[in-house]
């Protein structure tokens, strides 16, 4: 009986030997296959020596520091193919605090991701397209310049199959690269700001907002606890206070202070949950909330007023004489309001019936200080323009058209 056992265990150790022999080995580099950004969009770079980015650009500006010369660019955007109309895949677009760099951000690869996100800069003296810059696997949300005018704070979105997870980066676009991470998050990011020492955030479906001072961006934050879960945020212009909104309620904090100090809080209209907003004094005594696609609403202390039924997903606000711009839904139109007094707009323009004739949605709006009353329009095709306002015909002059 041994010997018959000794002889089967060796005839199947044989077997299992010359089966083994046969396999290929599994090498470990190719057992889970890393996945690849697709690559959507284009963003030429044609050397061109005599070609100067900053011509017509006052010295020291965001404009004439970011603005790189010797070259001329092309840039075509991605599709967003998410949208029924069609467009660019924007996911947003800052502009810089001496409003003379307008800074467009693209998103790269498949709808369902793995994703890349591209930085497309506009000088806004000479009217060109003069940097770019590519962040390989990182998929970025909402961004924010810092008071210098050459580093964002931007969101970064996870992406688990490539092990990114949803954190804050600090990103130098002088350098074209990122400075710093903060440490990885545990939700994804509702909303953040920053006024150049720190910043503030809120994460989807909390109860809490944080804040990281920049110098130790990757040490854990501080909280504070809110009423408003995965509240919207908006700094006011001199950085020392924060409001703080969602659905039904506002709250105003002293961020000047440790912990930050409530200021007022207020219950916001039922069935009325804003998405963003403007702030039309300095230390947001009074501002605008906005539902995109809803009401807008003008906050004043703790009293409210309705303004518009139906508005769009961008506005600016002019402190020097009180002008309004706010985008319309209907024919996606953009109505003037004269504030403090205004309940309807003074005027109202769409921007696609002024030459040259588009049929784009708009995007953003930027406030553009000078003699002349202007704004800068992004639309969803990724179309930058100057909108003159006019009395009677505003006229829109194109800063780059998408070929």
């Amino acid at each position: 009986m041994t010997l018959r056992f000794l002889s089967g265990a060796t005839a199947l150790l044989t077997a299992w030997t010359v089966l083994a022999a046969e396999l290929p080995p599994i090498r470990a580099d190719e057992a889970v296959e890393r996945p690849r950004v697709q690559s959507t969009g284009d963003f030429l770079v044609i050397e061109a020596p005599g070609e100067n980015n900053a011509i017509d650009t006052p010295r020291g500006t965001t404009a004439s520091r970011l603005s790189v010369s010797g070259r001329v660019y092309r840039w075509t955007p991605s599709d967003d193919t998410s949208r029924v109309t069609g467009g660019a895949a924007l996911f947003d677009a800052v502009q810089s605090p001496d409003e003379s760099f307008l800074l467009l951000g693209e998103r790269v690869g498949a709808a369902d991701g793995p994703n890349s996100s591209r930085l497309i800069g506009f000088n806004l003296f000479n009217k060109k397209l003069t940097s770019g810059i590519t962040l390989p696997e990182r998929k970025l949300g909402s961004l924010r310049f810092l008071p210098s005018g050459t580093t964002l704070l931007a969101v970064e979105k996870a992406q688990p199959q490539l092990a990114r997870p949803d954190r804050l980066l600090l990103i130098d676009l002088a350098a074209g690269k990122t400075v710093a991470e903060s440490e990885a998050l545990d939700r994804p990011v509702a909303a953040a700001e920053t006024n150049g020492k720190k910043c503030w955030f809120t994460l989807e479906g909390a109860n809490q907002f944080h804040s990281l001072g920049l110098r130790e961006f990757g040490a854990s934050p501080k909280t504070a606890q809110t009423l408003v879960k995965g509240g919207k945020l908006l700094l006011s212009p001199d950085g020392s206070t924060l409001a703080i909104y969602g659905s039904g309620q506002l709250e105003i904090y002293d961020v000047g202070a440790e912990p930050p100090r409530l200021l007022r809080a207020m219950p916001l209209p039922k069935g009325f949950t804003p998405d963003w907003g403007l702030a039309l004094s300095e230390k947001l005594d009074e501002l605008l909330l906005v539902e995109s696609g809803r009401n807008a609403w003008l906050v004043s202390g703790k009293s409210l007023r309705p303004l518009a039924e139906k508005s769009g997903q961008a506005g600016c606000y002019d402190f020097s004489d009180r002008r309004l711009l706010l985008t319309l839904a209907a024919d996606e139109t953009i109505g003037l309001y004269q504030l403090p007094a205004a309940t309807a707009p003074s005027m109202t323009v769409s921007p696609r019936r002024l030459k040259p004739f588009n049929r784009n949605d708009n995007f953003r709006l930027f406030n553009r200080s000078g003699k002349e009353p202007q704004a800068i329009l992004v639309d969803h095709r990724g179309n930058v323009s100057i909108l003159e306002i006019r009395p009677r015909r505003w006229k829109k002059m194109p800063v780059y058209q998408i070929p």
